[in-house]
């Protein structure tokens, strides 16, 4: 499925939100992904920020990420 008008990207508090062309959303942090959701159809403005909101929420409640080791290094 390829809706109308994507991709589209908003930015909002350090967050890129981006809805590729199959219409599944990411949110990136520092050039990280940070949240992906599979989506049939193309978001509006505010149904984007509703997974913003629900990316936060997970966020809040989640553990600390374990620390980022680069592929190939050892211990």
């Amino acid at each position: 499925m390829n809706g109308k008008g994507l991709p589209q990207t908003i930015f909002i508090g350090g967050l890129a939100v981006t809805q590729a062309t199959n219409c599944h959303v990411s949110i990136c942090k520092d050039g990280r992904r940070v949240f992906h959701a599979p989506v049939d159809r193309p978001l509006d403005f505010d149904e984007l920020m509703e997974c913003v909101k629900m990316y936060k929420m997970m966020a809040s409640r989640a553990p600390e990420p374990y620390p980022y080791r680069e592929e190939g290094k050892d211990k």
